[in-house]
């Protein structure tokens, strides 16, 4: 086998174990099938052996979103689905709040314009 056969786990029947495991094991029993026994459920072990280069997409991929990219998810998702002024005022809230943050700087209710419908 060569070196990289031997570090990827070969899935033919882990995942009939892993199905045939009790819900309560839920993620860790799958998680297992992608990792093999070489790195034992560390995918960060695996991909910084098999695949170095992707490391650093794999460590960003991993991440929990920060509220800012949630914010500007949400506010993209809603796009079809909400008027363009209410887009456009939501994106300048968030690039206040953005503006505020990068240059670490408190801002108070007076700063903010409470717009009415």
């Amino acid at each position: 086998k060569s070196q990289l056969t031997k570090q990827i786990p070969d899935i033919s029947d882990l995942i009939d174990d892993a199905l045939s495991q009790p819900p309560s094991r839920g993620f860790s029993a799958f998680r297992r099938i992608a990792t093999g026994p070489k790195y034992r459920g560390s995918m960060k072990s695996m991909v910084q052996d098999v695949i170095p280069e992707a490391m650093e997409s794999y460590l960003n991929a991993i991440e929990p979103p920060t509220e800012d990219e949630t914010l500007a998810s949400v506010i993209y998702k809603q796009r079809k689905n909400v008027d363009k002024a209410h887009i456009d005022a939501a994106m300048k809230c968030l690039e206040f709040f953005r503006s505020k943050n990068n240059n670490n700087q408190n801002y108070d209710d007076d700063e903010i314009t409470t717009v009415t419908s």
